[in-house]
This record gives structure tokens, C-alpha cells and sequence, in this order.
């Protein structure tokens, strides 16, 4: 699985993370344990699969 070469994630003033896809047309707020399974995406460290069936579904992350 790999991350969304599209996405854009800024970080919010609460110390949460804003992601937005724009070709999916998804945006979502993340905390921090949120975002940094998302940056393990594409390496060989476990993810949830249930975050990894929502990222897939929302268009922030694809199979191939």
C-alpha cells in the first residue's frame, strides 16, 4: 500500500494534523498516533487495517 502522492497534510494549532485530498475531494483531522500510521504506509512496520480501509476508501492511500 502507498500514500497519496496528493495529499496535503498541515498541522493544526491544537498539535493535530488537517489532511485533504483534492482529487478525492477528502478531508479529515488526524491526531498524531493517526498521522504517524500514516507515515508508516509503504514500510514494513504493522498498521491497523481498519485505518488502512479508511485511508484506501477516502482516497488517501491506494493498493498499488
Amino acid at each position: 500500500m502507498l500514500p497519496a502522492k496528493n495529499n496535503i497534510i498541515v498541522k493544526t494549532k491544537d498539535s493535530n494534523y488537517a489532511i485533504f485530498n483534492p482529487l478525492s475531494g477528502s478531508f479529515d483531522i488526524m491526531d498524531k498516533h493517526e498521522y504517524d500510521m500514516l507515515e508508516k504506509i509503504g514500510s514494513k512496520m504493522p498498521v491497523d487495517s481498519e485505518f488502512l480501509d479508511y485511508l484506501l476508501e477516502r482516497g488517501y492511500a491506494y493498493n498499488t
